[in-house]
C-alpha cells in the first residue's frame, strides 16, 4: 500500500469560522429554489416532483434556525472574547519522524 506523506513543515492556525455566512447563503439557496418551483409549480406537477417545493420550504425554515442559532453563538463568543472569558488554544502537532 502507498503511503501519503504530509507536509507539516508549517503550522496554520485554523480557520475563525462561525458559520454564520454559510447558514445565509444555504438558506438564501432554498429561497431563490423556491421561489423557482413555485413559477414552475405546473411542470412540476405534471412530471410529479411537486415534492420539490416542500424539499424548499423545509430548507428555509431549517436556514432561518440555523442562521439564528449561528448568529447568537457568535455573539456570545465574540463577547467572551472581549471580556477575556474564552480561552483560545491553538494546537501545534509536531511530527516526530
Amino acid at each position: 500500500m502507498a503511503e501519503t506523506k504530509i507536509d507539516r513543515s508549517r503550522n496554520m492556525a485554523p480557520l475563525d469560522v462561525d458559520g454564520v455566512k454559510t447558514t445565509k447563503i444555504g438558506t438564501t439557496a432554498f429561497a431563490i429554489a423556491l421561489i423557482l418551483c413555485l413559477i414552475f409549480n405546473q411542470k412540476l406537477a405534471e412530471h410529479d416532483t411537486g415534492w420539490w417545493i416542500w424539499t424548499c420550504v423545509t430548507g428555509v425554515i431549517l436556514g432561518i434556525l440555523g442562521v439564528t442559532y449561528t448568529s447568537r453563538r457568535a455573539k456570545v463568543y465574540a463577547e467572551a472574547r472581549e471580556s477575556g472569558d474564552l480561552i483560545e488554544e491553538t494546537v501545534v502537532v509536531e511530527d516526530n519522524e
